[in-house]
């Protein structure tokens, strides 16, 4: 099917179109500046009625699926439902590829006490056999990124087979252990796994003492679980850095993306060493780091950031283009952050993550109401796939 969209304010990587784009076999075929006001013949033809054309969001870190899966801790919803009703919250959110957070971690205290199932090691096996058999029939584009623990020395086997059967999008080396990294203020640490766990003050403090006790993995261990995945053309990030000495420890093992890097002058020094930053969206919406840490804001105010992710909230990323810009931020750079330098750091920017001839036709049709957006029409490859009136 070949589509027009027309009466536009079409953004691209380098400026902002007043005019129309092409779709034809999946693709861009052309973006024009102007009126339109002669239709072209044998194409649908879609009226943006002055609305934003972007491109779909690229969204590289979120555990959304988790929650859609499993709501409340003895509720588990099958996969067919769960991915579907998740599938279109992400439509709606404007995110045609989402990269799944799967996380492969030490459980402590065994995975029959796991309130989270699809945080132990099978549960991770089950999803990611389910998503794979069936993302070729899906609205959109779904991929994996595992997030490993590094204290989880028994998983080692279980990810390095993931990667080998093909399963694995985007690997995140992490460390969650107390006291360093996203949780170095072991008081708000305490907080957070009382109301996670929904425990008392002294199981909070044996989850931690037990949490710092574990046995990680050395140095070597981690370098050469990050030389077997880039073997296999997986990108890889570093998860919470903390210290200049950490980035300058992964730069040279070929880590292209730091997430969620803790201060302002870790940040600073990634991108200076080549590495794509990335923060989270809802950390914006919510004023701040829930754990007390970088502000993202900040951070894109201070030019320390490349990506902007969901990280569990989808619809974070849309409304913060618009929260920025109603702050004075550019549309064009704040695109950048939720769809090229995703794509980019991704390595998948040759077929996605901007408007642009030749690219698959990932697109947003997007009112600005009050500053808040509202998605009108959503395409990927070139489908639309989402259409609301009024």
């Amino acid at each position: 099917m070949k589509t027009c969209i027309y009466n536009g304010k079409i953004v691209t990587p380098n400026e902002i179109v007043k005019g129309a784009i092409y779709i034809a076999n999946g693709k861009i075929e052309k973006i024009i500046s102007g009126d339109i006001h002669q239709l072209k013949g044998g194409y649908k033809n879609l009226n943006a009625n002055g609305n934003w054309v972007l491109p779909g969001i690229v969204d590289c870190h979120s555990d959304a699926v988790e929650l859609e899966l499993q709501p409340r801790p003895t509720s588990i919803f099958s996969m067919d439902i769960a991915f579907k009703e998740l599938e279109k919250k992400l439509i709606s959110s404007g995110i045609t590829t989402m990269y799944h957070s799967l996380s492969i971690s030490k459980n402590i205290f065994g995975e029959e006490k796991v309130k989270k199932y699809y945080r132990t090691s099978k549960g991770v096996d089950e999803l990611s056999k389910w998503i794979c058999e069936n993302r070729k029939d899906s609205l959109i584009n779904h991929k994996l990124h595992i997030r490993y623990e590094i204290d989880n020395r028994d998983g080692i086997d279980q990810i390095k087979d993931l990667i080998k059967n093909g399963k694995v999008d985007q690997l995140s080396i992490m460390d969650h252990t107390p006291g360093q990294g996203q949780f170095r203020n072991l008081e708000k640490y305490k907080k957070v796994i009382a109301a996670y766990r929904d425990c008392s003050e002294d199981e909070a403090l044996k989850f931690i003492k037990g949490s710092m006790e574990n046995e990680k993995m050395s140095i070597e261990e981690i370098k050469n679980m990050v030389k077997f995945a880039r073997s296999y053309n997986i990108p890889v990030a570093s998860h919470d850095d903390d210290l200049i000495e950490k980035i300058d420890l992964i730069e040279p093992w070929d880590v292209k993306i730091s997430e969620f890097p803790i201060t302002l002058e870790v940040a600073k020094y990634a991108k200076e060493r080549g590495l794509y930053t990335v923060m989270g969206a809802p950390n914006i919406l919510l004023g701040g780091s829930h754990s007390g840490n970088l502000s993202a804001e900040e951070a894109i105010k201070s030019e320390a950031v490349d990506i902007l992710c969901s990280d569990y909230y989808p619809a974070s990323i849309l409304h913060s283009i618009f929260y920025m810009k109603k702050n004075g931020s550019c549309i064009k750079e704040m695109t950048k952050l939720t769809s090229l330098n995703p794509a980019k750091a991704l390595s998948i920017d040759n077929l996605t993550g901007s408007l642009e001839e030749g690219k698959i036709a990932d697109i947003l049709v997007v009112e600005e109401r009050d500053s808040l957006p509202i998605v009108k029409n959503v395409f990927s490859s070139g489908k639309m796939i989402m259409s609301i009136g009024g």
